[in-house]
Order: structure tokens, then C-alpha cells, then sequence
């Protein structure tokens, strides 16, 4: 145990030995703390000292370079600002838009919505109000009388011969002429009233109370004198006249649509009646018109059901007073109206677009007919009336070889009549197309010398073999001296334009028609 002890306490002198002289050099440094500086780096010049205490008398000096005081005391602090301005500026405005942007965008949909409905209610080319706001002015023009019980009026209008101009000028004259009569329309007007364009060269009046005070006439009256003065067009050196056609309907009626209805029967009669004319509505004219489409319909059926038949009046000739042959009319027999006359139905057959397959039948059965004649020995000469729908097409001279080859009837024997309204257009195709006729062989007779549309001209300009008159020409002559200078004129007439004069009908009078047991009746034969 002494041993141990001993043993351990040698170890400890040794080790006070070791540490002795770390104490002694600690002491040493204690006892010099005051003076101890440890330096490091330079100072900057302008530098500025701080002193700091960190205990057992020990102190830190630190020099350092002066910063600028201030917002933009240094360069990075400047830019870090002007970025967060920015910033801030732009997140502002995002605000502003998405705040303003909803309202922007509402007026801009008001504005394109506005402008839809303008275009969805108002003619493109003149501006003025279309079909449907025209039908909505006319429901606000009705409920006013009815409840007012003012009165209210609608003029229907259409450009006569408004083809023309596109066709000759051009279709921008005539869009320049339809913006110019709107323009003159309106000018015609009172406040409230209005003008509207249908579309093509139709226009709408729209009149109601106080423009109607002096009645509706005065009304059309104005409207044909505001378009009689001319139009200066870009296209056209001279002045252009422009007449119109009026259809007027007056009241109320259950629906907007029918008092146009109403106005457009009317247009149609006023346009039968001339240019320049204006025509107010009745109910007597619905009623012809009703039956017209009636005809109309009926004549589609009576082509499929074989109801139409040819008829034969005696042609004379004014210079011999012999009858030396017949015309050939179409005839309609009717299951229920019975034989129609062609005054009633031929005018249908146009409207209705069947006057050409009409006269093409029309000249297979006279071609035929006078064919049988022919072989039994009686070689009549046959005249067939051409419509002016059938001769205005180049197929007329093949409807005419067809019917004569297929019948085998002469091509000599063969007059086709015209009336002058087939000749009046085209002059140079008319005549070359005549030409063509005569060259199959056929005679050529211009008609209705007694309707007041010939002209002695046409005799000159076309070639023409024969002049037609009708019977009742010399009938409604009743002193027979009179009779007799009238036949004597016409066969002058004749001799001097080298051309025959033939009186259509069955002999019916004195003079130098033959009395009707020479001349012989009217011929009914063959059905379709």
C-alpha cells in the first residue's frame, strides 16, 4: 500500500514539473495584458474605429471605411429599390386592368352586338331599313291606328325596265341608282314615316297620321315627281330617267306580311296598266289574282291530262277575197269551266311558264292536221300564232324543222304570225334569226295590225310576207262605203311594202269579204 502511494505521488511532482513552465509563461502574460495588440490588414483611408470589450481587460479595435448614409447610399440598395418600384408599378396596373377590363369588354360586346343588329335590320347597299324592320314598323304603324284610329298606309314600289341599266351601264350604275332614288325617297318624307328597300329595285313606303291628311294619292304624287327629274350616274354620260310603278294598301291587317301582300297585288296591276302609274289595293283584285293561280294550276294539270285542243279560223285574202286557208289557235277545253278562251288563258300560260311547250304542241298538231288536209286533197295553207316566248329562243327554228319533219307537212304552206312585241328587242338577232325561218322555207306574217302596236317601220326593217288583220277590224265598220275605203287602203298598203294582207276570222260582214257560207265557220280538231 506505502508502494502505491509513493509510487502516485511521483507521478504528480512529475507532472507539476511539466506544467511549471506554461504557468510561469501564463503569469507572465498577465502581468502584460495591457500592452498585448494583435494586428491584421490595413486600415482604409477615412477609416472609422470602434472599440469593443470582450472581458478579463481584453479589447477589439476595428477599422473600417465610412458608408454613405441615405435610400441610395449604395449602388445595390438603388437598384434593389428601383426593381421593387417597378414591381410594384406593374402589379398596380394589373390591378387596374383586370379591375377596368370586365367593363371594357362589355362595351366593346355592346358595340359589335349594335352593330350586328344595324346589318341584321338594314339593307347593305343603301342603308335603309329591310324587310324584317319594315314588317316591324308596319306591327308599330298598326297598333298606333288601332289605338289612335289614325290612319296608315303602304306604297309598294319597282323600278320599270331597272335590267336595263345593269345591263347597258352596268351593275355599279345601277347600285349607284338604287342608293340615289332611296336617297330622294327619304327626302319625300315626314319625320316618323318610312322608306325600306325589299331588296332588288323594290322599295316600301310607310306612311301613316298626319302625311296622310291630304290622302293617299297625294302621297303617291310626290313619290313620282321626287324620281321624275333625271340621275347623273358615273357610269353614263347622259342623264337617266327613271319611272316607277306603285302598289298601295291602306288599314290595318292581321298580319305585317299582308299589307305588303296587299301592296305587291296592286304593284302587279299598276305595271299591267303602264309605266309611271300608281294603284291602290281592292279586294276584287286578290280575288282575280286568286283565280289567276287558280288558271295557273289548271293549266299544269290540263298539259298532263291532254285537255288542250286546236281550234281553226279562215284566213282571206284581201287581194283575191278568197279564203285560202286557216290559223290555228290553241284552245282549252276545261272539265268544269268548259272551252276557255284564249284571251283568259293564254296570258296564264306565260306567267305560268308553259307558253313555249304550249306552242310547241300548238305547231305539231297544225303541222299535222294540215298534213292530213293535204292528203285528202285540200292544200290550205295553215297559219300558227308564235308567242314571244317561244320565237326569243335560238331552239324556234328546230321547234319548226321538228313539227315539219315529224308531220311531213310543206314547209311552204307553213306562216308563222308574230306580233310585234317578238321583234321589238334585239333587232339584229331578230332579223338574222327571221332569216333562218325563211330559209326552212316558211312565210313570215306580222300580227295584231289592229291592236295599235304595228308600225309601218316593222314592215321596212324585217322580212315580212304577209300582214295580218283581224276581221273585227272591218266589222266595226258599219257604213259599207267606209268598209270598202278601208280594204281599198289596206291592199294599197300592201302593194307598196310588197307584202299580202290577210283578214283572220270567219266571214262575218259586207264588202269584199266573202260572206260566211264562203269563207266557212270555225274548225275544231284534234285533241293533245
Amino acid at each position: 500500500m506505502t508502494d502505491f502511494l509513493d509510487e502516485k505521488r511521483r507521478e504528480i511532482t512529475d507532472r507539476l514539473k511539466e506544467l511549471k513552465p506554461q504557468v510561469d509563461e501564463y503569469s507572465r502574460l498577465e502581468a502584460a495584458a495591457s500592452a498585448l495588440a494583435a494586428v491584421g490588414g490595413s486600415a482604409p483611408a477615412g477609416a472609422q474605429t470602434t472599440t469593443v470589450a470582450i472581458g478579463q481587460g481584453w479589447e477589439v479595435l476595428t477599422r473600417s471605411a465610412v458608408q454613405p448614409a441615405g435610400i441610395f447610399g449604395t449602388g445595390p440598395a438603388t437598384v434593389r429599390l428601383i426593381i421593387g418600384l417597378l414591381i410594384c408599378v406593374l402589379l398596380g396596373l394589373l390591378i387596374y386592368l383586370l379591375g377596368t377590363g370586365r367593363a371594357r369588354a362589355l362595351k366593346l360586346v355592346e358595340a359589335s352586338t349594335a352593330k350586328l343588329r344595324h346589318q341584321a335590320l338594314h339593307d347593305s347597299l343603301t342603308g335603309l331599313p329591310n324587310r324584317a324592320l319594315i314588317l316591324d314598323r308596319i306591327s308599330q304603324m298598326t297598333a298606333r291606328s288601332r289605338r289612335e284610329g289614325t290612319r296608315m298606309a303602304a306604297y309598294f314600289l319597282d323600278l320599270d325596265n331597272f335590267k336595263d341599266v345593269n345591263d347597258t351601264l352596268g351593275h355599279g350604275a345601277g347600285d349607284q341608282l338604287l342608293v340615289e332614288v332611296g336617297t330622294r325617297l327619304a327626302g319625300t318624307l315626314r319625320d316618323g314615316d318610312t322608306v325600306g328597300r325589299l331588296g332588288g329595285d323594290e322599295f316600301v313606303v310607310l306612311v301613316e297620321g298626319a302625311s296622310l291628311s291630304g290622302g293617299i294619292e297625294v302621297v303617291a304624287d310626290r313619290i313620282l315627281d321626287a324620281l321624275s327629274s333625271p340621275f347623273i350616274l358615273d357610269e353614263s354620260d347622259t342623264p337617266q330617267w327613271v319611272t316607277v310603278s306603285i302598289g298601295i294598301a291602306e288599314g290595318t291587317r292581321e298580319r305585317p306580311e299582308e299589307l305588303l301582300q296587299d301592296a305587291d297585288v296592286a304593284l302587279y296591276r299598276a305595271k299591267a296598266a303602264g309605266k309611271q302609274h300608281a294603284v291602290v289595293f281592292s279586294r276584287s283584285m286578290q280575288e282575280e289574282l286568286d283565280d289567276r293561280r287558280s288558271l295557273e294550276n289548271d293549266l299544269h294539270q290540263a298539259r298532263d291530262d291532254d285537255q288542250f285542243e286546236v281550234r281553226y279560223r279562215s284566213t282571206t285574202d284581201l287581194a283575191t277575197g278568197q279564203v285560202g286557208g286557216v290559223e290555228a289557235q290553241l284552245a282549252w277545253r276545261h272539265p268544269e269551266r268548259g272551252l276557255v278562251p284564249p284571251s283568259t288563258f293564254v296570258p296564264a300560260l306565260e306567267s305560268a311558264g308553259l307558253a313555249v311547250s304550249a306552242g310547241q304542241w300548238l305547231l305539231h298538231a297544225a303541222c299535222r292536221d294540215g298534213a292530213a288536209w293535204h292528203r285528202s286533197g285540200d292544200p290550205l295553207t295553215m297559219s300558227v300564232d308564235i308567242s314571244a316566248a317561244q320565237f326569243d329562243r335560238e331552239g324556234i327554228v328546230d321547234d319548226v324543222e321538228t313539227a315539219l319533219s315529224s308531220t311531213g307537212f310543206d314547209a311552204g304552206h307553213l306562216t308563222l304570225a308574230l306580233a310585234e312585241t317578238s321583234l321589238a328587242s334585239d333587232v339584229p338577232t331578230t332579223i338574222a334569226r327571221l332569216q333562218r325561218l325563211k330559209e326552212v322555207g316558211v312565210r313570215i306574217a306580222l300580227g295584231e295590225f289592229d291592236s295599235g302596236y304595228s308600225s309601218l317601220t316593222f314592215l321596212q326593217r324585217f322580212p315580212i310576207d304577209a300582214l295580218t288583220v283581224d276581221r273585227s277590224l272591218l266589222a266595226e265598220t258599219v257604213d259599207p262605203g267606209e268598209i270598202e275605203t278601208l280594204a281599198g287602203t289596206l291592199g294599197q298598203l300592201g302593194r307598196v311594202f310588197g307584202v299580202d294582207i290577210v283578214i283572220e276570222g270567219p266571214a262575218d260582214g259586207p264588202g269584199p269579204v266573202p260572206p260566211p257560207e264562203e269563207a266557212g265557220t270555225p274548225v275544231v280538231t284534234g285533241r293533245r
